[in-house]
């Protein structure tokens, strides 16, 4: 009695379909010989592996650094400015302390998120018409 399943072809005597459909599998086409794949090597990603219209392969953008690097310090200026105001004016040695590192604070995350801003604009990939 004989089983035919797309490619694979199966008797009682031959085994099951499962070790025949992975026998076909490996024996179906040799793989190609690593140099001639893509060009690919271990220190890229994959998403900048890929070269289009001859142009070089191009990194990964990082544009969102700033921003959060700079939202880290901000958020605990916020948090320091929301300390008790005795306990601010103490470490800080001033009367209005609060309401200055509440203020940079903000300055500091949207100046962060602006530069990170203007780094996306000026990275991004340009279509070409």
């Amino acid at each position: 009695m004989s089983t035919t399943n797309g490619l694979i072809s199966t008797s009682p005597s031959q085994g099951s379909p499962t070790a025949m459909a992975f026998d076909a599998a490996v024996t179906a086409a040799p793989l190609p010989a690593p140099e001639t794949t893509t060009g690919f090597s271990p220190g890229l990603s994959a998403a900048s592996a890929v070269a289009t219209d001859g142009e070089a392969l191009r990194q990964p953008s990082t544009w969102w650094h700033a921003g959060v690097y700079c939202s880290a310090p901000a958020v605990f200026l916020w948090i320091v400015a929301h300390l008790p105001a005795e306990m601010v004016q103490h470490l800080f040695r001033g009367h209005a302390m609060p309401v200055v590192l509440n203020q940079l604070g903000d300055v500091l995350f949207v100046c962060g998120w602006a530069i990170s801003g203007i780094l996306l604009w000026g990275t991004r990939r340009r279509l070409r018409g």
